[in-house]
């Protein structure tokens, strides 16, 4: 059996009723059809029901999912009037009960009047006879919904009630089970989540299998996990067209080599000496000393991806060294993330913790850049800014794209430009200068500290924003800002930011700001809504936003010009 229950109550269900073809459930606050339904899997085995949901949004997806069903929208209490209904779109919490809508204040709610109905008059209305299950989840409003029941003429052979505090494990049964108890149901089984009940005359037959946990013994899985098995079968069916692929691979780059020939990959090998050789500058290091450090190309040419960067790795240690130990101990064991994208495959070289953790397995989706192309924000670019480089992923992305001549790279952490210079040359980009400096609204020789203590960086001077504003950076087309909560010292100095890109990716990490004592409201009301249409990305979401909408979190803005 494959579950679709937020608790497999529907394999308790399922076990209880297995004699049953075809039968009958009653759903009050049905919530989403599929996901988390107590009552889908029953529907795929062909049985029928009565939805009954208040949220307009869910009442819509079970009349588009659940054409057999009978689906009404409207809220269930003990007598028919109208009351305030709070909704939390999206989500399971919404309710009738003013408390609990004010438990989960901190969540966007819509307060909206409805009708309310007593669940016999709806049973009455479809002529409902038979009912094997009534399943009821009203977060809070239960005692409501049974005062409306009548037992004596409706009486659902098995009945369960969510009966803890919405969003706790607290109980709340004592408000309401006596209602039942009363009508002739006794009590079987209470699952964590649900308090489970039989109709007497119903119990010679159910109760016996009602009244166990479910276990291995029931044979079945999650729909999630089912997913998971067939995304890993489909992984399987691939796997022997994976080396075909890597050969291809290695044909193209073969004859992109015969092209081309040494004397490019000789030039980009000589860019990522160079860029280097600048970047340590900021810490004392002799240019000629930097560049001393580089093997000789022979010794690389021919090689692939990953012996290059196993064949770089000990001058890089060796590099990071004479700054602190502790730079160069955080280098680890390499490997190469082949990461597939529109503009073709961009070859991240993995060589500390952070790099794996942020890359080694992130689908193509859930970098920002996917939702920058979606919003054409990057069309016709021909320079642009990435402010918090990292690891160069964005900036490599950027160069490919058609069209575009330089992209400006400022990242000050030595690590993350050591991977990002790398990363350029083995993927052969040389329309990419990246500067070892930080951006900001002012000079400071401050030592950059991680949150464990080990040195980041030391920037003895900071690239000053306001020098773009006579030159280079009022030809910008799209500019990238993600530096880690400093956007609200540079967009509050320097609002004019706004003007001189066509279109912009502002992140906005509000927990950082919180942590300075910031508001992150100082930020976002210095961005002209009237000249931009702006988004948040989630993933591969994308949310329009207004001045009044309040953000939480790591916030991905885009700003494209109207």
């Amino acid at each position: 059996m494959i579950s679709y229950a937020q608790n497999a109550e529907d394999v308790l269900l399922a076990r209880a009723l297995s004699g049953v073809n075809c039968g009958f459930y009653v759903d009050v606050g049905a919530n989403d059809p599929v996901v988390d339904s107590v009552t889908y899997a029953f529907y795929t085995m062909g049985w029928t029901g009565l939805n009954i949901e208040p949220a307009q949004s869910f009442y819509e997806a079970l009349k588009r999912d659940r054409p057999r069903d009978n689906n009404v929208c409207v809220a269930i209490s003990d007598r028919e009037s109208e009351c305030v209904f709070y909704e939390v779109e999206g989500t399971g919490i919404s309710t009738i009960v003013p408390s609990i809508a004010d438990a989960f204040a901190e969540h966007r709610c819509t307060p909206r009047r409805i009708r309310t109905r007593p669940l016999c008059d709806i049973l009455d209305e479809f002529e409902v006879a038979t009912i094997h299950f009534l399943k009821i989840d009203v977060e809070g409003a239960e005692s409501l919904v049974l005062r409306g029941c009548d037992f004596t003429r409706h009486r659902p052979w098995i009945v369960l009630v969510e009966a803890v505090m919405p969003g706790a494990q607290t109980p709340v049964h004592r408000h309401w089970e006596d209602i039942l108890l009363n009508a002739g149901y006794r009590f079987t089984l209470f699952d964590g989540l649900n308090r489970y009940y039989v109709a007497n005359e119903k119990a010679a037959d159910i109760e016996s299998s009602l009244s166990v946990p479910v276990n291995l013994f029931d044979s079945f899985i999650r729909n999630n996990e089912l997913a998971i098995r067939e995304k890993l079968a489909h992984i399987s069916s691939l796997a022997s067209d994976y080396v075909t692929r890597l050969e291809i691979v290695q044909r193209r780059l073969d004859r992109m080599l015969a092209l081309y020939g040494m004397a490019e990959m000789k030039r980009s090998y000589d860019q990522y000496a160079h860029t280097l050789a600048i970047s340590y500058l900021h810490y004392g290091v002799e240019y000629g000393s930097t560049k001393g450090s580089f093997l000789p190309f022979s010794m690389l040419a021919g090689k692939d991806a990953l012996e290059i960067v196993q064949m770089c790795v000990p001058a890089i240690k060796a590099r990071l060294a004479k700054i602190s130990q502790n730079l160069s101990d955080l280098i680890i064991e390499p490997a190469i993330r082949r990461l597939a994208v529109d503009t073709g495959e961009i070859l991240i070289p993995l060589l500390n913790k952070q790099g794996y953790d942020w890359y080694a397995n992130s689908p193509p989706e859930a970098f920002d850049f996917t939702a920058e192309r979606k919003l054409g924000l990057l069309d016709e670019s021909r320079v642009v800014y990435d402010l918090g480089g990292h690891h160069g992923v964005w900036a490599a992305y950027y160069a490919r794209l058609p069209g575009v001549e330089t992209v400006y790279s400022f990242e000050p952490s030595i690590i993350n430009v050591e991977v990002s210079a790398l990363l350029m040359f083995i993927n052969g980009i040389t329309n990419v200068s990246t500067q070892a400096m930080a951006v900001g609204a002012g000079t400071n020789d401050s030592p950059i500290i991680s949150r464990k203590g080990l040195l980041i960086d030391f920037v003895e001077e900071k690239f000053l924003i306001n020098d773009f504003a006579a030159s280079a950076w009022q030809s910008a087309d799209f500019i990238k800002i993600d530096i880690e909560g400093y956007e609200y010292e540079l967009v509050t100095n320097y609002d004019w930011v706004f003007d001189m890109t066509t279109n912009m990716h502002l992140e906005l990490h509000i927990p950082h700001l919180e942590r300075r004592g910031l508001d992150y409201r100082r930020v976002y009301e210095k961005i002209p809504f009237e000249k931009f249409d702006v988004y948040n990305s989630k993933g591969s979401l994308l949310e329009a936003i207004e001045p009044t909408t309040e953000l939480s979190g790591y916030c991905s803005l885009l700003l494209k010009r109207k």
